[in-house]
């Protein structure tokens, strides 16, 4: 298990998490999306996006964290970004390259988010999005303690959608609430 640095991303990491990004979907999503989607728009959508929300590093509603396995500010391994909004925390994005996968980088960012949404809006739960045929995505969010919905169809990119289960988490409150009210 590799025991990554978790750090804030800034506007110099939008090309690498926007590459890392569409290749994840490339390697997971190929077959349930359109071919040319995945072939000509998935790289250009995904480095837009990473761009205009990295742009927003002062907003206090998201946050995103990269994850370097060896130095401090080394090769990008990981990232996820979160959004506080209405319905909660939602997990928006959570990748791990492929040569760091199964090393403990998931968990380390998946628990970063769970960190800042207990400190954020202690009542707020925690949810994301994953697509319904992505059973290795599901595997991993169900060890991680959270709780399938039902399958809704979710807007991927404009005029693509697909079925996709809503993962959730209860609100965590901080140990030192608890011990608190003990």
């Amino acid at each position: 298990m590799t025991t990554p640095h978790i750090l804030p991303a800034t506007v110099q990491d939008a090309t690498h998490i926007a590459e890392l990004h569409a290749g994840s979907w490339q390697a997971t999503y190929a077959p349930w999306l359109p071919g040319e989607h995945v072939r000509d728009q998935l790289r250009r959508e995904h480095a837009v996006l990473w761009r205009e929300r990295l742009m927003r590093a002062d907003d206090p509603a998201l946050r995103i964290w990269k994850a370097c396995p060896e130095l401090a500010d080394g090769p990008l391994a990981g990232f996820v970004c979160a959004l506080s909004g209405a319905d909660g925390i939602l997990l928006d994005n959570l990748h791990v390259a492929a040569p760091w996968q199964r090393r403990g980088i998931g968990r380390a960012l998946f628990q970063r988010v769970q960190r800042w949404a207990t400190v954020l809006d202690p009542g707020a739960p925690l949810y994301l999005w994953v697509l319904a045929r992505n059973l290795r995505a599901q595997r991993f969010y169900e060890q991680m303690g959270g709780s399938a919905g039902a399958v809704h169809p979710i807007a991927v990119s404009p005029g693509i959608e697909v079925p996709a289960v809503r993962y959730a988490w209860r609100p965590v409150k901080l140990r030192s609430e608890r011990l608190e009210s003990e």
